[in-house]
């Protein structure tokens, strides 16, 4: 819910320097068993060493401190990110800490990830888009007062040479499941408009047909990256059993 690659492929999108000690928990239905690797071994390999293959692969939400670390060091590589200003770095880690981290892993190597951050009545959070003064309650009057929970999809990211359409597909329901699972009425991702298009695209075909892509409203630009304009997507979540039109469908919404 791109390219189906980096949230810059989805890039901004929704789409940290390092991993934390601890994470934000995430819903107990989606949590893996520790995997107990050594880190150091699961980081080692540089991107272009790990696996092309595509079978074997695990989708999940995790807390494992070395697969945090390798999904972090990939989304750096693949998505917008600024290294040199250390309140932005701080900003990244307080984001990642707080949020819902799912991988693509086979054994110990992860191949991809997402983020999810999720404020709630119970818990309000500052989402990762709201920067430099811009606040979503502002133009939905539906997030003001703590009303319903609503989150945030971003830093979705792949290695290249799995960009395949698969990975992204799986990580969408898997997203989509923590979202109904924890209650959440709408998601918001912003991305360049080809990308929020795209995102649109494999939303409907999940379903979730009620989306909007919101071009008067202005998202102010990412640090650094002043010349790309991102535009925000709003979708609204609901909770019930609903089937993609085809495998095939959705595979090849992504990579259009």
């Amino acid at each position: 819910m791109q390219n189906h690659g980096a949230i810059h492929d989805f890039s901004s999108l929704m789409f940290a320097e390092v991993a934390t000690a601890s994470h934000a928990s995430a819903s107990p239905m989606f949590m893996p068993s520790p995997l107990n690797c050594e880190s150091e071994q699961a980081t080692a390999a540089p991107l272009s060493q790990r696996t092309t293959d595509t079978e074997n692969l695990v989708c999940e939400f995790t807390r494992d401190e070395c697969l945090l670390e390798q999904y972090y060091r990939l989304y750096k590589s693949e998505c917008r990110v600024i290294k040199d200003i250390p309140s932005f770095q701080k900003s990244e880690n307080d984001q990642n800490h707080n949020s819902h981290i799912i991988v693509v892993r086979k054994g110990k190597l992860c191949v991809g990830g997402a983020r999810l951050t999720i404020s709630t009545p119970i818990q309000p959070r500052t989402l990762p888009m709201e920067i430099s003064g811009f606040k979503l309650a502002t133009h939905f009057s539906e997030l003001q007062n703590g009303r319903i929970s609503y989150g945030e999809l971003s830093r979705l990211v792949i290695l290249p040479e799995l960009r395949n359409g698969d990975l992204t597909r799986r990580m969408l329901w898997a997203l989509y499941h923590m979202a109904t699972a924890v209650g959440m009425k709408k998601m918001f991702a912003v991305a360049p408009l080809t990308n929020v298009r795209r995102y649109k695209r494999n939303a409907a075909l999940m379903g979730l047909t009620h989306s909007n892509i919101f071009l008067n409203i202005d998202i102010p630009p990412y640090p650094g990256f002043e010349d790309v304009k991102d535009y925000l997507l709003a979708i609204d979540i609901v909770d019930r059993s609903i089937h993609v039109s085809s495998d095939r469908e959705l595979r090849n919404a992504g990579a259009s």
